[in-house]
Order: C-alpha cells, then structure tokens, then sequence
C-alpha cells in the first residue's frame, strides 16, 4: 500500500508539472501576443497624435500624402478604441505575472520532484500536503486568466507538442 502511494504522489506531481508547464508556455505566448499589439498601437498612437512632431512635417503636408495621412490616422483612431476596449494594457499585466507565477511554481514543483528522487522513503504525508499545496496555488493562477481571442486550439495544440517534446526523456525514464 505504501508503494502504491508513493507512486501516486510520483504521478501528481508529474501532473501537475507537466499542466504548470503548459500554462507557463501558453501565458508566455499569449503575454508575447499582447506585448506586440501594445507596442505597435502604442506607436501608431504616438506619431500620429495632434500634437506629434511628426504628424506636422511638411512630408505630410504634401497634397499627395495626405490621403495617405488620413488613412493612417483614421485606422490608428480604429486601433486605439480597440486597444482600449480589449484592455491591452491589463492583458499584457496578467499574461506576464502568470507567466512569472507559473514559472516560479515549476520550479517549486522541480524541487519537489527532486526532494522525492533523493529521498525515496520520502514521508507520503508530508509530500501530499505540499502537493495539495502547490495545486491550490495552480487553482488561483488558473483562475485569474479569462477568455482570450489568441487562447486558440492550434496554440494550444502546439504548446502541448512542445512540452512533451521538452520533457520526452522526464516521460520515458517514467514509463
């Protein structure tokens, strides 16, 4: 029974692992997304306002460019009431923390792993309450992330592809 056990805390905290990794990598890509949006709006915002140095060159005051101009600004008008309206700024916050939360718990959860290679007659106990634990911090992480235009299956598809890549040879040596 005592093996049985053991085995099963081996199996959780692979698990969980392996989902604090995908979570990891998804917030990294999706924090990655946003921070491209962020800073392409950010600039179009910027020279195109009013009182921009540049929007006042007399490049843009040549009667062939000012179609051009208007283009330009009309779909940066666009852009910033999207920005605005999708929240950019606060995606790109809570992309980039989880991305930090999930990493900082991996590598909780790789010391864990550790801890229970060194020691095999590791306490079942001791190691389940830490293990229940980190799943609580897992849980509240999770739950601070919504809905998400970028959260696509491909993304997703692709993440897990790379994670079980990465960790093909933690898989084999437990299989």
């Amino acid at each position: 029974m005592n093996e049985d056990a053991k085995d099963l805390i081996w199996q959780y905290t692979y698990e969980l692992y392996f989902d604090c990794y995908f979570e990891e990598l998804l917030m990294y890509y999706l924090s990655g997304r946003w921070i491209k949006i962020d800073i392409v709006v950010r600039i179009l915002m910027a020279l195109t306002a009013s009182g921009s140095t540049i929007s006042g060159w007399a490049l843009w005051q040549n009667p062939n460019f000012k179609p051009i101009w208007a283009i330009i600004a009309g779909i940066t008008a666009l852009l910033a009431i999207i920005y605005v309206t999708l929240n950019v700024t606060e995606k790109v916050k809570l992309y980039t923390q989880a991305f930090k939360d999930f990493l900082q718990l991996r590598h909780k959860l790789q010391q864990l792993r550790n801890d229970l290679a060194i020691d095999p007659n590791f306490s079942i106990e001791d190691m389940n309450t830490k293990l229940k634990a980190y799943g609580e911090i897992y849980a509240s992480v999770c739950s601070q992330s919504a809905y998400d235009i970028f959260n696509t299956k491909k993304l997703k598809k692709n993440t897990q592809k790379e994670i079980v890549h990465k960790l093909s040879d933690i898989i084999q040596k437990e299989v």
